[in-house]
């Protein structure tokens, strides 16, 4: 399973080169060497998991490397995917989003105990299913994907976000602002 990420909040004009490629060497090149690293360990076939980002389908304003990044890795799953099926490593990718994990919290940490309390509450009410996700619900969709449950499926990208990419975030956050008295 290939977790480890970095992100940065810098838009494509004030990116400083340096630190693109930091952020692309962690999440993209890591993930790439770690995948041929542990697919030469697999001479019986295997399970190759990818961790992507709703940010790679949906990029979020002044995070430039980090959504090129996350992206990129589903092209790479599904590039994998060919190139390792033969071999009977299968390669799939979870598109994460949403979920208050350790790094939404780092990321999140310059702001007061209202204002993550207030995004916290956003982020809830902008995914169709109208709750918060956690490490646990990326867990389970992992393990689906270790398991032999999941034993036809490769170069697959599974959207974990509590459907928040299938809506147009504005249109959620107005509606159930429009409809929290039914409640």
């Amino acid at each position: 399973m290939n977790n480890a990420a970095v992100s940065d909040r810098s838009g494509l004009l004030d990116l400083d080169i340096d630190r693109w490629d930091a952020v692309l060497d962690v999440n993209l090149k890591g993930t790439m060497m770690m995948t041929r690293a542990a697919a030469a360990l697999m001479p019986d076939g295997g399970t190759v998991i990818n961790i992507s980002s709703r940010s790679g389908e949906r990029p979020l304003k002044n995070a430039f490397a980090y959504a090129t990044s996350k992206g990129a890795i589903i092209a790479l799953t599904r590039t994998c995917a060919v190139d390792l099926g033969p071999k009977g490593i299968r390669v799939n990718a979870l598109v994460v989003g949403g979920p208050w994990t350790p790094m939404a919290e780092r990321a999140h940490a310059h702001l007061d105990a209202s204002a993550i309390a207030a995004l916290r509450e956003r982020r809830r009410t902008e995914a169709p299913i109208k709750r918060e996700g956690s490490a646990w619900d990326v867990a389970k969709a992992a393990l689906f994907f270790a398991s032999d449950d999941s034993s036809w499926i490769t170069g697959q990208a599974l959207a974990v976000d509590g459907g928040y990419l299938l809506v147009d975030p504005s249109e959620a956050v107005r509606d159930a602002a429009t409809h929290q008295d039914e409640d």
